[in-house]
C-alpha cells in the first residue's frame, strides 16, 4: 500500500491543528460561529448585590383598567407595566414586582449592543385605602414593605464576533454578505478596521459627494452648490436643485420643481416635473420643457426649443428662431421657422415672418419682414404665400372664416370676406365683405362681387359646365378651338325657348340686338340683317321649296318667302303673292 488517508473529525467541539507551511484541502460545507442571539447574556446573579428600604407608601388613581401611580421611591417605575389595575376587587390582593433588571455601561461591539452590568429593582405593594369617588373611579394608597435595589455582573459576551480569522489572503469563488444586502447597493469599507457595509453606489464614492440641506439630498464635492429639497441631487457649479427628487448639473442651473431637471448653464425648470436645457432656458409650467438658447416654455406640457422661442399656451409647441406662442389661451398651438407667431387655439405657423392668430388657422410661407407678414388672422383660415417689400396688405384678415391664400406674392382678403380663395397671382385683393369669391392668379385683381370667379387668361383643358342662371365672360373675345357651340344643353323643348344671343346696347339707341328661339322652333332677329358673302350668288339660300295652294294658303306668317321653279312667294297681311320667273 503506498499511502494512506486520514479523515480529520473536528465535528463535537473537537479541534484540529495545522502546522505552519502546510496545505489542507477541504471538501463538502463548513459552518462557524452562531447568531449574536444565541450567546450568553442577561445579569450574572451570582455576584448579585442588594440594597433595601422599608414601608414606601405609593399613592394611585385610575378606573377598571388603568391605574395611574406616584410612586415613593425612585425606579418603582420601572415596573409598572406588570402592575395590574388596582379595583375595588382586587384590593386585597398584595403584588409583587421583580427583580427587574436593566443594563448599563452600554457598548456596542462588531454591531450588537453588549451591557458590563446590570441594575434591578424589586417591590412588593397591597392597598392600605381605597375609595370609589365614582363608580369604577378609584383612588387611595399603598405600602411596599420592602424596596430592593439590586447590582450584578454581566453574562453578556463582550469579546469579538469574528469566527474565521484569516491572515494572508483569502480567496472565494463566490461570495455571500447576508447583513441587510439590498439590490444594487455596493460592499463598503466603513471604518479604518476594515468593516464593510453595502451602501447605494454615492456611498461607495463618498469622496465624491456629500449631504445636501434637504432630507436625503446629496451634493457634488467642490461644486458650491446644494440639494436643499427631499432627495435631491446636484451635481453643477453653483447650482440648486430644491425641488423634492429633482436634480440639477451643469453651471447656476436650478431644478426648483418636484422632480424637474435643470442642466446647461443658467437654465431652470420651476414646474412640476419640468426640463430645462441649454443656455438661459426656463421651463415654468408643470411637464413643460425648454431647451435650447434663452427658450421659455411657460405653460403646462408645453416644449419651447431652438433660439429664443417662448410657448406659453398649454400642449403648445414652439422651435426654430425667436418663434413664439404669446397668448395662454393659445391651446394646442405650433409655431416654428423664423419670427414665426401662433396666437390661438390650434393654430399653426411655419416658414419666415409668418402669424397665425385665428383658431385653427395655418399661416406659412415667406414674408418679407415683420410688417410685412404673411397673417392668416380669422377662424380656419389660411395664407401660405410670399410678400414682397412693398407689401402693405392683410393677409387673410379678421372676420374672414375659412378663407385662404394658396401661393402666390403680395395677396390680401380683408375683413369679413368669408369663405373665398385666392389661388397664385400678384397683388390680388377680396374686398370686405365678398364671401365665397375665388381668384384664379393673374395680376392686380379686386374682387367686388361675391360668388364669383375671377381669372386672366384661364386656359381649360377639359370641359367647362356653368349651372348658374347667368354667365358673364368679361373680356371682348371669346375663342374656342371646338366648332361648335351649344345652347341649352340637357335642357327641354319648353327650356329652349327664348334662348339666343344678346348683344348688350346693340342699336344705337342703346337698345338690346336679341337673336332668339320661337316655340315653332325659328329664329328671330329684333334687327336689320346684313349678310355679305364671298361671292354675290351664294350670300342668301332657302334651301326648301314651297308652292302655295292660292292666295289664302294659311301656311306661313306676314314676311315669310318662298320659292318653286315658276313663281317667288311672299305672305302679305292679305294673303300671299307672287312673282313670275323668266329665263334671258
Amino acid at each position: 500500500m503506498s499511502g494512506f488517508i486520514t479523515k480529520v473529525d473536528i465535528s463535537d467541539n473537537r479541534q484540529a491543528k495545522q502546522y505552519v507551511r502546510t496545505d489542507t484541502s477541504w471538501s463538502g460545507s463548513t459552518k462557524f460561529g452562531l447568531p449574536f442571539s444565541a450567546l450568553t447574556n442577561g445579569p450574572d446573579l451570582t455576584n448579585e448585590l442588594s440594597t433595601e428600604i422599608i414601608n414606601v407608601a405609593t399613592s394611585f388613581s385610575g378606573n377598571t383598567g388603568t391605574t395611574n401611580f406616584v410612586f415613593g421611591a425612585p425606579l418603582m417605575q420601572v415596573g409598572v407595566s406588570y402592575i395590574s389595575a388596582i379595583t375595588s376587587s382586587n384590593s386585597g390582593l398584595t403584588q409583587n414586582i421583580g427583580p427587574i433588571y436593566s443594563g448599563i455601561n452600554s457598548s456596542v461591539i462588531d454591531g450588537n449592543t453588549v451591557n458590563f452590568g446590570y441594575t434591578g429593582i424589586g417591590y412588593d405593594f397591597y392597598v392600605t385605602e381605597i375609595g370609589e369617588s365614582s363608580p369604577g373611579i378609584f383612588t387611595g394608597w399603598c405600602i411596599s414593605n420592602t424596596v430592593s435595589y439590586y447590582t450584578a455582573g454581566t453574562l453578556d459576551f463582550t469579546g469579538r464576533t469574528i469566527w474565521a480569522d484569516v491572515s494572508g489572503i483569502t480567496r472565494t469563488q463566490k461570495l455571500i454578505v447576508t447583513d441587510n444586502p439590498i439590490i444594487g447597493y455596493v460592499l463598503c469599507c466603513k471604518d479604518s478596521e476594515g468593516m464593510t457595509e453595502w451602501q447605494p453606489v454615492s456611498g461607495a464614492t463618498s469622496g465624491y459627494w456629500s449631504a445636501g440641506s434637504g432630507s436625503y439630498g446629496v451634493v457634488l464635492n467642490y461644486s458650491d452648490g446644494d440639494a436643499s429639497g427631499t432627495l435631491a441631487l446636484n451635481e453643477g457649479y453653483l447650482s440648486t436643485a430644491s425641488g423634492n427628487i429633482s436634480h440639477s448639473e451643469g453651471s447656476r442651473t436650478l431644478a426648483s420643481g418636484h422632480r424637474s431637471h435643470a442642466e446647461g448653464s443658467g437654465t431652470t425648470a420651476n414646474g412640476l416635473q419640468a426640463h430645462a436645457e441649454g443656455r438661459g432656458s426656463f421651463a415654468s409650467g408643470n411637464t413643460s420643457h425648454a431647451e435650447g438658447y434663452y427658450c421659455t416654455a411657460q405653460d403646462n406640457y408645453t416644449h419651447a426649443e431652438g433660439y429664443e422661442t417662448t410657448a406659453n399656451g398649454t400642449y403648445s409647441h414652439t422651435e426654430g428662431y425667436k418663434t413664439k406662442i404669446a397668448s395662454k389661451s393659445a391651446f394646442a398651438s405650433h409655431a416654428e421657422g423664423f419670427q414665426t407667431t401662433s396666437d390661438n387655439v390650434g393654430s399653426h405657423s411655419e416658414g419666415k415672418f409668418t402669424n397665425a392668430q385665428g383658431i385653427g388657422s395655418h399661416a406659412g410661407g415667406v414674408g418679407w419682414a415683420e410688417g410685412q407678414a404673411i397673417n392668416a388672422l380669422a377662424k380656419g383660415s389660411f395664407n401660405h404665400s410670399i410678400s414682397s417689400p412693398t407689401y402693405s396688405g392683410v393677409g387673410v384678415y379678421y372676420g374672414a372664416e375659412g378663407s385662404a391664400i394658396l401661393g402666390g406674392i403680395d395677396n390680401s382678403i380683408f375683413s369679413s370676406a368669408t369663405y373665398s380663395a385666392i389661388i397664385g397671382g400678384s397683388g390680388n385683393t377680396i374686398s370686405s365683405g365678398i364671401s365665397r369669391t375665388v381668384i384664379l392668379g393673374g395680376i392686380g385683381i379686386t374682387a367686388t362681387t361675391g360668388d364669383t370667379i375671377y381669372g386672366q387668361n384661364m386656359i381649360l383643358l377639359g370641359d367647362l359646365h356653368v349651372c348658374g342662371m347667368t354667365t358673364v365672360f368679361a373680356t371682348e373675345v371669346i375663342l374656342a378651338e371646338d366648332n361648335n357651340i351649344e345652347l341649352n344643353y340637357n335642357g327641354t323643348h319648353a327650356s329652349a325657348i327664348g334662348g339666343g344671343f344678346l348683344i348688350n346696347k346693340g342699336k344705337p339707341d342703346d337698345s338690346d340686338i336679341v337673336f332668339s328661339s320661337t316655340s315653332n322652333g325659328d329664329i328671330t332677329v329684333n334687327t336689320g340683317l346684313i349678310i355679305n358673302g364671298d361671292t354675290g350668288s351664294t350670300q342668301l339660300q332657302l334651301t326648301e321649296t314651297f308652292t302655295p295652294s292660292g292666295s289664302g294658303d294659311t301656311a306661313g306668317n306676314v314676311g315669310n318667302f318662298a320659292w318653286d321653279n315658276d313663281y317667288l312667294y311672299i305672305k302679305v297681311s292679305t294673303g300671299w303673292k307672287r312673282t313670275a320667273l323668266s329665263g334671258w
